[in-house]
């Protein structure tokens, strides 16, 4: 099959927000929880002596960062308390965090975005992603998927099934990724986590396909990657919403256990300073992060807005911006996201429509660089990504359609030559 492809090519040398839907509204808040990071060298035990009565440590985040119990319904009152402690360098709630994509009718047999983004080409360069790991935050995977069993992250220290830690990092059993999650129960909250990878929306395990459903091997769709190795990091649960603490943890977990590209399909409103420090502290430790730019018609969401993060709205088979997708300044690519087929977890395949299917072609695309460029930085990945992109609109840069629509020979070559020269407009 591909050998045709090739010789051919040498031949040739979020169910989509209502029509009357505008900005996306303020995000909900987890009851009785704030998070926190401290200030300096402060540590858990000066935090633990400077809380207020009524306020426990709940779940340590990150370095610096926790997540604090409070009684419900007095969340903001002790936001303002902690704010004042000299301790706490940030202070914030914890907000609910949706997918940027949901189920439609699937009215499209083909899966007619690949080509749009020029992946035949691209595959007669390369095909395989299997020397690096693809983080994927979602709604978790269908694990025995035909297309996506084979092409699953394996954690080298854990052995399966055995109820025990093998590896000493603190998660039980995490084969193939872990759940970060809270329990809502009268009125309270409480962390969770588990081994539990299932995926009961279908969201994650669309996007695990979009990303790398096993290709050129007969049986169902082809992900942008062929032979991938994505890790299953579930924040999202059945209504494919979380909490940004679970995006938070999520995050560590993922770099922390090798993941150098990761996908995150979801968004929030407005920023937060402990999803911030997360996302930087990602990308210093030499992670891509590819996000969703949002399906509100309205500004980037985040973590897609944050400084570094590949944005990716959706565009439709004109190639212009879809009606639904998000835009604005921090707008980086574009990618199809109307009615794109990929895997499902109440059914084999299934065709949905949004950012979150346009971000893991991104992610997909720059675990493709990678591959063949182990040694790039983020930043220079995400400079070929626009640098390569086909430009819409404007020329150079514009808020409608950021660098243009993404291209996966052009970050090819754009990263061929070892330099790369954005055009210039308005700066990143």
């Amino acid at each position: 099959m591909f050998r045709r492809l090739l010789a051919g090519l040498l031949m040739l040398a979020c169910t989509l927000p209502p029509a009357a839907a505008s900005a996306a509204p303020a995000d909900p808040i987890r009851p009785g929880a704030v998070l926190v990071r401290l200030a300096g060298a402060a540590g858990q035990p000066a935090l633990r002596a400077a809380l207020p009565a009524g306020a426990v440590v709940e779940a340590r985040l990150g370095a610096g960062s926790y997540s604090l119990r409070v009684p419900p319904g007095a969340e903001r009152r002790y936001l303002a308390r902690l704010r004042a402690l000299p301790q706490v360098a940030a202070a914030q709630l914890d907000r609910r965090v949706a997918a940027q994509g949901q189920p439609d009718d699937p009215s499209y047999p083909a899966q007619w975005h690949l080509p749009r983004i020029g992946m035949p080409a691209a595959w007669a360069a390369i095909t395989d992603t299997s020397a690096l790991t693809v983080a994927l935050l979602d709604t978790g995977v269908r694990l025995d998927h035909p297309d996506l069993q084979g092409q699953l992250w394996a954690n080298p220290g854990e052995l399966p099934g055995n109820g025990r830690d093998d590896d000493g990092d603190g998660y039980t059993d995490d084969v193939h990724g872990w759940h970060f999650y809270h329990v809502l129960s009268g009125g309270q909250s409480l962390a969770r986590q588990d081994a539990d990878l299932a995926d009961e929306n279908g969201h994650g395990t669309h996007v695990a396909g979009v990303v790398g459903a096993a290709g050129d091997n007969g049986v169902g769709v082809s992900g942008v990657a062929w032979r991938a190795r994505l890790m299953v990091v579930r924040v999202l649960d059945a209504d494919a919403t979380g909490w940004e603490s679970d995006i938070i943890q999520g995050l560590g977990y993922a770099v922390g256990h090798g993941a150098q590209v990761v996908n995150m399909s979801l968004g929030l409103a407005a920023p937060g300073p402990l999803l911030a420090a997360a996302v930087a502290d990602a990308q210093a430790r030499g992670a891509l992060l590819v996000a969703a730019a949002g399906n509100g018609g309205g500004a980037v969401l985040y973590p897609a807005a944050y400084p570094g993060v590949v944005s990716v709205g959706a565009s439709d088979r004109a190639d212009a911006r879809a009606s639904f997708s998000a835009h604005g300044a921090r707008l980086d690519l574009l990618a199809p996201g109307v009615d794109i087929l990929s895997t499902w977890s109440g059914r084999p395949y299934f065709a949905q429509s949004g950012t979150s299917m346009a971000a893991p072609q991104a992610a997909g695309v720059a675990a493709l660089l990678l591959a063949r460029a182990p040694q790039s930085t983020p930043a220079a990945i995400r400079a070929c990504l626009l640098a390569g992109a086909a430009d819409l609109g404007a020329p150079g840069r514009d808020d409608a359609t950021g660098w243009g629509l993404l291209s996966a020979p052009g970050a090819l070559r754009a990263c061929a030559g070892g330099r790369v020269y954005l055009p210039l407009a308005r700066a990143l």
